[in-house]
């Protein structure tokens, strides 16, 4: 008979869902599946918010740009109070909130004109978001990678089309990360000896056809989640649930939201 035992956690990583530009059918599913799967860790892992207020209008306008962000903060609350309720219903202690690069432009479009806005830190994310009575532990950038185990957890690698081959190489580590909106995997070694490493892409939840690109090209993005189960020894296994046309079958299962 086989030894089986009870895996010792689970993590799922939530990608870039882009809040105003967040698809709500992908997300759905996304938190239908993490209802099913019931991890003990749980990641956004960067990009919830597209903050396109800061690249919509020049730092000279920071009136219409603070006035805009109010406007993303609105909606991102509820999406977040969703996100939220299932995590409660799950009894989720850990929570990561990663920083992307569409969270950092406001640290960037502040240091030009937040002498002139007062408080800063009433526009930081975590403020606006509440993320700290949330429970959520936001990781900036220089924070990141978040290890646990035998994993690192990060919003961006590199960009260019063999982004997972690149990562695994340059890193010598298991990284798992979003930024490319697509699904890519790739197991390497960076020298003779060393062990196998794996570098995986875990997609995106928000639209597939952003609003802000009027001449969309063919992409690559993908709906979908990443998850990782953890053995003995903070070894794992990991996978990738595509959500194709709103539907994603695992386990037996349909999920459709």
């Amino acid at each position: 008979m086989p030894r089986i035992k009870n895996i010792e956690k689970k993590v799922v990583g939530l990608p870039d869902i882009h809040c105003p530009d967040h698809d709500d059918q992908a997300i759905d599913v996304a938190l239908e599946l993490v209802e099913y799967l019931k991890p003990q860790i749980l990641f956004i892992m960067g990009d919830f918010m597209a903050v396109e207020s800061l690249t919509r209008y020049p730092p000279s306008n920071w009136r219409a740009v603070y006035t805009r962000f109010n406007e993303e903060v609105a909606i991102a609350n509820p999406l977040l109070d969703k996100i939220d309720k299932i995590a409660k219903k799950l009894k989720i202690k850990e929570k990561y909130y990663l920083e992307g690069n569409h969270e950092f432009r406001l640290n960037s479009w502040l240091y030009t004109v937040g002498a002139k806005l007062g408080d800063m830190r009433e526009l930081s994310i975590p403020y606006q978001l509440k993320l700290g009575s949330r429970g959520w532990n936001y990781v900036t950038q220089k924070e990141q990678p978040v290890i646990i185990g035998k994993a690192c957890y990060q919003h961006e690698s590199y960009i260019n089309n063999y982004h997972a081959n690149k990562t695994v190489q340059e890193t010598g580590r298991n990284v798992f990360y979003v930024h490319t909106h697509d699904h890519q995997v790739m197991y390497g070694k960076r020298m003779p000896g060393d062990r196998l490493h794996k570098a995986a892409s875990w997609g995106c939840l928000c639209k597939l056809t952003p609003s802000y690109d009027k001449q969309p090209l063919p992409n690559r993005w993908i709906h979908g989640i990443g998850v990782v189960e953890y053995m003995d020894e903070g070894c794992f296994t990991d996978y990738f649930l595509p959500i194709i046309d709103y539907k994603c079958a695992f386990d037996g299962w349909v999920f459709h939201g």
